[in-house]
């Protein structure tokens, strides 16, 4: 604890204990050159800690600031995410797709070996008019 903390504890104590019996008894004895000279450092004091309480009350608004401004866009980007619906979704028509593709792949598996033999007999074909236009 600094001792602008426990000036802002002890403060209000210090000023009715203190301070208001040391006034009325200088007042009574007309000492106010007393009485000044007391009061001079606590007016000090109060007006530095008005000082660092406003400079420190500055930073902590900006700072305040900056995170709301952060929050808002954290919450501007997680509304654009997709929730667990939208995943389930897409991984279910993803799935779809993959079995899809799977049997298509299949497909042009057996039409590549019909698509061979179909070569292998036109190739044949072409030969055989090919020696039978030599002969």
């Amino acid at each position: 604890m600094d001792w602008l903390d426990w000036l802002k504890l002890v403060g209000p104590a210090l000023l009715s204990v203190i301070v208001l019996p040391v006034l009325r008894w200088s007042i009574k004895r007309g000492i106010d050159e007393q009485v000044i000279s007391a009061v001079a450092p606590i007016k000090a004091a109060q007006v530095d800690f008005q000082k660092f309480h406003t400079e420190e009350h500055k930073i902590l608004d900006r700072r305040l600031q900056e995170g709301e401004v952060r929050f808002a866009k954290t919450e501007a980007a997680l509304q654009h995410l997709p929730t667990k619906e939208d995943l389930e979704d897409l991984n279910r028509s993803l799935a779809t797709v993959h079995s899809g593709l799977a049997g298509l792949a299949a497909t042009m598996d057996g039409m590549r070996g019909a698509v061979t033999g179909l070569q292998e007999t036109v190739n044949m074909l072409v030969q055989n008019e090919i020696k039978g236009a030599r002969e």
